[in-house]
């Protein structure tokens, strides 16, 4: 029971959370004044299934590889 009640609150968390920064994000990017966009020369990396080495090997590859041609 308890184990239940604690997940179901940790999701509830997890809800409100990813609702708060969806919210933000949408505000700070449609603001008139100095809108949070990409730049127009700026690499996506997209580290969603890499672990935290992996995601630090493929920034650091992707970095050498912009500064040393």
């Amino acid at each position: 029971m308890l184990r239940h009640q604690l997940f179901s609150k940790a999701q509830r968390l997890f809800e409100k959370i990813k609702a708060d920064m969806e919210y933000r994000d949408k505000n700070d990017s449609q603001r008139a004044v100095a809108p949070l966009k990409k730049a127009d020369d700026a690499t996506l990396i997209d580290t969603t299934e890499y672990d935290f080495d992996g995601a630090v090997k493929l920034v650091k590859g992707l970095i050498l590889e912009k500064t040393e041609g």
